[in-house]
């Protein structure tokens, strides 16, 4: 069982470290947004890029009735250009792949902080969960206890006046507090 020392000011500093947490996290999802929006903005500049090109290259293959026997008779030179163009096509998609895999990678870390965040706090939780019902089971073993002695006059004698006590202080405290 969790001492008991741990009343008001554990109480105060859990809320403060609470809130300390859901500052960061709130940081941390805008950044996410923020990272995501920028990836899909550049991949939608280049899809529309991209159709543009192969629009214009389709455009161009359908108006040369010969473009089939023109390949076949590309001298050497054409063919190392045309390898180099499409393999300089092929490093800019890579280069976008590693773009998208880094973003997914920050992503991933992002929510794998929030993830032990959100363990710390929820074993926090537990552990106020675990004193709370410490509390609340001496609490109603006290009641029980009292129920049972029935019904003597005394002891409601007793609380009544506690009672009392308790709103006589209240009244007391509220007078004090007032101009």
């Amino acid at each position: 069982m969790i001492a008991r020392d741990r009343t008001v000011t554990a109480t105060t500093s859990e809320v403060e470290r609470r809130q300390d947490a859901l500052r960061e996290l709130q940081t941390r999802a805008e950044e996410a947004a923020r990272l995501v929006a920028k990836g899909k903005k550049k991949t939608q500049q280049k899809k529309n890029n991209d159709d543009n090109d192969d629009g214009a290259r389709r455009r161009d293959r359908a108006s040369s009735s010969n473009y089939d026997e023109e390949r076949a008779v590309r001298s050497p030179q054409e063919v190392l250009l045309l390898q180099r163009e499409m393999l300089d096509e092929q490093d800019e998609a890579l280069d976008d792949l590693s773009v998208a895999a880094e973003r997914t990678k920050d992503i991933s870390l992002a929510v794998n902080d929030e993830l032990d965040l959100h363990a710390k706090l929820l074993d926090g939780l537990e552990d106020d969960v675990e004193d709370t019902r410490g509390r609340l089971h001496l609490a109603s073993r006290a009641v029980k206890r009292m129920m049972r002695r029935g019904s003597n006059c005394r002891q409601y004698s007793i609380v009544a006046l506690v009672l009392v006590v308790c709103v006589l202080m209240l009244c007391l405290i509220i007078k004090l507090q007032g101009p």
